[in-house]
């Protein structure tokens, strides 16, 4: 009797580590399955953004090269039209260039233009020698080509506001 029980009990034992070997691989065999469903999510996840960094890049570089076409096509007009006038003062001035500017006039404008580090109403000029009179021709193409500095850098201004507006509609949680 002893060894019909013994027989049984080892019939028990060995269908018990059956079961906890199917349960236990129907366990790892879903785990496994959720596991790899969610990779599957993630992966997807991780495609849609790196398509859309690179839609959002290829806009930025489209907004990047419309910005410096449009500056460089401005600076090149600005360029152009700064020796038309500085020749229209020339052609003025062509006959009757008697009037006198003081040199403090030409320096206190070319420091208010440039913000100079020099001294504006000292009687020397940058390099220490002693400043001239200017005339009026001479005070008016320098007033021209200031100007021409002006719009220029206004226009890289405009430039880097409208590609900085442009940026933060792309990106708009930065």
């Amino acid at each position: 009797m002893f060894s019909a029980l013994k027989l049984l009990l080892n019939k028990y034992v060995i269908i018990g580590i059956i079961c906890i070997l199917a349960i236990s691989s129907f366990g790892y065999l879903c785990y496994n399955i959720g596991i790899q469903s969610k990779q599957a999510e993630y992966d997807l996840i991780a495609d849609a953004l790196r398509d859309e960094q690179i839609k959002k890049a290829r806009v930025e570089t489209e907004i990047v090269v419309e910005t410096v076409v449009v500056y460089k096509d401005k600076i090149i007009e600005i360029e152009k039209k700064v020796p038309v006038y500085v020749n229209k003062i020339r052609e003025v001035f062509r006959y009757n260039d008697n009037i006198v500017i003081p040199a403090d006039l030409a320096r206190v404008h070319d420091a208010a233009v440039f913000t100079a580090d020099f001294d504006a109403y000292s009687t020397e000029g940058p390099d220490g020698a002693p400043a001239r009179d200017v005339t009026l021709a001479e005070f008016s193409e320098r007033v021209v080509e200031n100007y021409g500095v002006c719009h220029a850098n206004a226009e890289q201004l405009r430039s880097l506001q409208s590609w900085t507006s442009e940026m933060v509609a792309l990106y708009p949680r930065l």
